[in-house]
C-alpha cells in the first residue's frame, strides 16, 4: 500500500501540476493542509502531559507553518504568471485530531501522515526534475528533509 502512493504521485503528476494555474491551486491546498497540522500540533503540545512531547510538536508546528508559507508564496508566483490573483494565505481549521484520537493515535496518524507526504514528494522532486522545473523541484526538495525527520520522530514516539 505504501508504494502506492508514489505511483500515483508520478502517474498523475502530468495532469496535477499542468500549467501554471493547476499547479498554483495543488501548491495552495498545501499550504492549506501544512496550516491545518500546524494548529493540530499547537493544540497537541499544550494538552500533551509531557514536556518533551509538547516541545517536539512545536517544532514539527514551527516546521508546518513555515511549509504552509512556503506553498503559498509559490502558489502566488504561479497565480501570477497565470494572470490570477493569488489565492492568499492559507488559512485552515483544526482538526482537533489529539481530543479526538488520544495521543497515541494523534501520533500514529501524524506519522502516516508524514510517511505518506514523504514518499508523495519524493515522486514529484524526481518529476519536476525532470520536466526542469527546478523550482518547484527545490521546494519540495527542501520540505522533504523535514517531513523525513517528522517521520523519525513520531516513529520513536511510537515505539
Amino acid at each position: 500500500m505504501p508504494e502506492l502512493t508514489a505511483r500515483l504521485a508520478r502517474l498523475l503528476s502530468p495532469f496535477a501540476w499542468r500549467g501554471p494555474a493547476r499547479s498554483a491551486r495543488k501548491l495552495h491546498s498545501f499550504a492549506l493542509a501544512e496550516h491545518g497540522s500546524m494548529l493540530d500540533l499547537r493544540l497537541a503540545a499544550a494538552r500533551t502531559p509531557s514536556p518533551a512531547r509538547a516541545a517536539a510538536y512545536l517544532r514539527h508546528a514551527d516546521d508546518e507553518a513555515r511549509h504552509a508559507h512556503m506553498f503559498a508564496r509559490r502558489a502566488a508566483a504561479l497565480a501570477a504568471a497565470a494572470g490570477r490573483p493569488a489565492p492568499g494565505p492559507p488559512r485552515a481549521d483544526s482538526e482537533r485530531l489529539f481530543e479526538r484520537l488520544g495521543e497515541r493515535d494523534f501520533l500514529a496518524f501524524v506519522h502516516l501522515g508524514e510517511d505518506r507526504a514523504r514518499r508523495q514528494f519524493e515522486a514529484y522532486v524526481t518529476w519536476f526534475e525532470g520536466q526542469g522545473r527546478d523550482h518547484d523541484r527545490n521546494l519540495f526538495a527542501t520540505i522533504l528533509v523535514d517531513e523525513r525527520r517528522h517521520g523519525e520522530y513520531t516513529r520513536a514516539l511510537l515505539l
